[in-house]
């Protein structure tokens, strides 16, 4: 087993940390040999994503997370499999500052939004070129397929990746996309790569509106979609690969 760089498992994923609250998901996962490690609900965060990966944590390099100080469970299994933690305080309800952590990595790429200044001088060691987004969602509306192709239905983000020599597809939000709370949810928090090959959805892949933009584009990369249960897709803040 190795640790996994930052949203690109190289390999067949073995441990993946994502929201327990969509316990089809977990199942769908577990069945396929991948130890899935739970986040919690925080109260520094909005109730409706209190539990998103994507906005408790970041993995800014193989084996090392940022996570947020009140996930001590979580933390407990992450260290105990090798990974190195530094528990991050500065998480507040509200926009942009809960979302802090919301950040996309690719390669030596970090694109975030205004909050995400707070974790620069924890990442200088990490050499990664930062790029400020006007976003704080930034995460959530990336689907990285390969280290230079990206999915997102935010067109600045579209933008700036394009000028940063990445291959992108802009779509359309997904509307049908389930998030309780919201009219609708990202498709970044509702997908995640859990091998080379393979991108994981969290419901019914075929019943997103541009399914079929989006498996032409990641037929291009050798990507193939995997619907983990059925019924309408689900933003559960994203499936994150630490371990391979």
């Amino acid at each position: 087993m190795r640790f996994c760089q930052p949203n690109l498992p190289k390999n067949m994923a073995k441990i993946c940390v994502l929201s327990g609250r969509n316990k089809p998901v977990v199942q769908a996962l577990e069945a396929r040999g991948i130890q899935c490690y739970l986040t919690r609900p925080s109260k520094r965060i909005s109730q409706p994503v209190a539990d998103h990966t994507d906005m408790l944590s970041l993995l800014v390099r193989p084996g090392k997370i940022l996570l947020s100080s009140d996930q001590k469970e979580l933390q407990k299994r992450l260290t105990s499999a090798g990974v190195e933690v530094i528990s991050f305080n500065e998480l507040n309800p509200g926009y942009p500052d809960e979302t802090a952590l919301n950040n996309l990595i690719l390669g030596n790429q970090m694109i975030g939004g205004p909050a995400a200044a707070k974790n620069l001088a924890r990442l200088q060691a990490q050499k990664l070129e930062f790029s400020e987004i006007r976003q704080g969602y930034t995460r959530c509306s990336a689907v990285p397929v390969q280290e230079k192709a990206v999915i997102t239905a935010d067109h600045n983000l579209g933008r700036l990746l394009q000028e940063l020599g990445f291959d992108v597809l802009e779509i359309e939000p997904e509307k049908g996309i389930q998030l309780k709370g919201y009219a609708y949810g990202f498709l970044g928090g509702s997908c995640g790569k859990i091998s080379l090959n393979e991108l994981a959805f969290c419901g019914d892949f075929s019943l997103l509106n541009q399914s079929q933009q989006i498996e032409a584009f990641l037929k291009k990369y050798d990507v193939k979609p995997i619907s983990l249960c059925q019924g309408p897709i689900h933003d559960i803040g994203g499936i994150v690969a630490i371990a391979e």
